[in-house]
């Protein structure tokens, strides 16, 4: 049997194929010398092999444009050989070599990957429009991949730059948001302090004054236990007022006393608003009588006012219902206000007290009042 490709005419062509290397496998020493020499003339090198194995290391392992396999290589092998032609280049084009190929061998050649099947012999004509068709068909397919590709570039670009987007959105919800809430209290401290300053103004006795305070402290606390210790001097301290949510006084009394000769005079040399989560060891050196304040949560600060701690305030409940976060900065708004008020009647009261000069102070002039003796 004579597989040679036969030439019949002058080799003329429409378009030179842009086939930059092909690989022949075959096992036809008469079809490899043939067949190279005709694609050296339309300027494809071609390299041979014919064996299998070698001729997938070699695919493996080179870039090749074009895979040309002869019928001498069962379905299996063909197969394989595709497969690793395409893992380098997806264009690739793939031809199948047939002495004769029945229908149903073509069609199942096109199933493995075959994308044309030549009959031999073949004429050189024939050769050169099947590569042509050939090449023309992996130039489509690179500018679809190079436009997929593009598409693909696009398309991170434009998911990096919505992600980016999304999360300069979220930070900027984030900040309107922290800037809202901010607002919302700084609107509802300007309120606070107006509406208890207002009501504080008021009242010029201390008794009244600490009353009306504490009414309205523990609507903004919740029920609680409150006690006021006021300055009696150095430092000594005094209950001014209580106010019982769960505790009287009367079976707290000792408690209180010992609050007011302990934790008075270190509260009021504390600037910030003290809480105490563990008082189990106050409460053991008071003794049996400590026990109210037992599982109790204590929180405590002094109203300063010009460098002056004028009241010390102490609150207390139950473990299980502890203050809230938010309110050490509602005590810290009130405590200054309190102690302003209280240093306004404070004033009041001395200005009120009668005094008697301890020596003249206006000079004798002519015509006025001479000077007491």
């Amino acid at each position: 049997m004579n597989a040679d490709i036969r030439t019949e005419g002058a080799s003329t062509t429409p378009h030179r194929p842009a086939t930059r290397s092909a690989l022949l496998v075959t096992g036809r020493p008469t079809l490899s010398a043939n067949a190279r020499r005709r694609l050296s003339s339309m300027g494809i090198p071609c390299e041979t092999r014919s064996d299998a194995r070698r001729a997938a290391a070699t695919l493996r392992e080179g870039s090749y444009d074009l895979l040309i396999i002869d019928d001498s290589f069962p379905p299996s092998v063909c197969e394989g050989l595709i497969e690793a032609l395409r893992e380098r280049d997806p264009s690739a084009t793939a031809v199948w070599l047939a002495e004769s190929a029945s229908v149903a061998e073509t069609v199942a050649a096109m199933r493995i990957g075959f994308d044309d099947i030549l009959s031999l012999p073949l004429r050189e004509e024939e050769l050169a429009l099947r590569l042509d068709a050939a090449s023309r068909r992996q130039e489509t397919i690179r500018r679809s991949q190079r436009r997929l590709a593009r598409w693909r570039l696009v398309c991170r670009q434009l998911n990096a730059a919505r992600h980016e987007a999304d999360r300069a959105a979220s930070e900027a919800r984030g900040d309107l948001d922290q800037a809202r809430a901010e607002t919302v209290r700084q609107v509802e401290d300007a309120v606070l302090s107006s509406e208890f300053r207002t009501l504080l103004r008021q009242e010029l006795e201390v008794e009244s004054l600490l009353r009306t305070a504490m009414e309205y402290l523990l609507t903004k606390t919740g029920p609680t236990n409150a006690a006021v210790f006021l300055n009696n001097g150095g430092s000594k301290w005094g209950l001014g007022a209580y106010v019982n949510y769960r505790i009287p006084r009367a079976s707290i009394s000792v408690v209180l006393d010992r609050i007011a000769e302990q934790v008075c005079p270190q509260v009021a040399g504390q600037t910030g608003i003290l809480r105490f989560t563990d008082v189990a060891e106050f409460v053991e050196s008071v003794g049996p009588e400590g026990e109210p304040l037992k599982d109790q949560e204590v929180v405590s600060f002094g109203c300063h006012h010009e460098g002056e701690c004028l009241a010390v305030v102490v609150l207390f409940r139950d473990r299980r219902e502890a203050f809230r976060e938010g309110a050490a900065a509602t005590l810290d708004l009130m405590r200054s206000i309190l102690a302003a008020q209280m240093a306004s009647i404070v004033r009041i009261h001395h200005r009120s007290k009668p005094q008697w000069p301890d020596e003249a102070t206006d000079a004798h002039e002519e015509g006025g009042w001479d000077a007491a003796a």
